[in-house]
């Protein structure tokens, strides 16, 4: 699929996205949209955390296959809409204090707050669907693009539960005999010493 634009990203935008208030109004004809950078870093972050390219993505010949071009445009957009309104103002004292600080004290006043873990299990996540995002449905988007190895990795950095333990078993990687098959899923990986291998199931 080809990288969405700033112009696609406006035209794919909520219809009343608060342009105007924060700070993000379309510029005049001819001129560079500002928001063009916001959607390249958010490319970016989305080929990063799933580690797949977006050119990598095209729409499946098999009606059976899941599309995933659809899944990468909506991460895509979620992604800018996220950098946009983190760098709006007041963006960092009313989200990112609100939520991680547990207490608040100004004179006579005092609150206290849920602390991050409260705060991040309240939006969906946990041990067995952890965050890769603190938006769950950005999370969610991320997780249906993620390569294999990818998954495996941010499961295990943000649970500290390790993907599923390699087996050691005899293979022959000999040129007289090709690598017996194997179905690889999350977690799993291929390693050869001589002529004996390892898979992990």
């Amino acid at each position: 699929m080809e990288a969405p634009t700033a112009a696609a990203f406006r035209a794919w935008s909520p219809p009343d996205f608060p342009w105007a208030k924060l700070g993000w109004v379309a510029p005049p004809e001819g001129e560079p949209d500002p928001v063009q950078k916001r959607v390249e870093w958010a490319i970016g972050y989305v080929e990063s955390t799933t580690r797949r390219t977006l050119a990598s993505i095209e729409p499946p010949t098999d009606p059976n296959t899941i599309n995933l071009v659809p899944i990468a445009e909506q991460a895509v957009v979620l992604a800018t809409l996220q950098q946009l309104a983190q760098q709006s103002k007041g963006y960092f004292t009313a989200t990112v204090l609100k939520d991680y600080i547990s207490a608040f004290t100004a004179g006579s006043y005092s609150e206290t707050r849920g602390g991050a873990e409260n705060v991040i299990r309240s939006r969906g996540g946990s041990v067995e669907n952890p965050l890769v995002n603190r938006w769950r449905e950005l999370s969610d988007l991320l997780y249906l693009l993620m390569t294999p190895d990818a998954e495996a990795y941010w499961r295990y950095r943000l649970t500290g539960v390790a993907p599923a333990a390699g087996t050691f078993i005899s293979q022959d990687w000999g040129m007289e005999h090709a690598p017996a098959p194997a179905v690889w899923g999350p977690g799993s990986s291929r390693g050869r010493s001589g002529r004996r291998g390892w898979i992990a199931h």
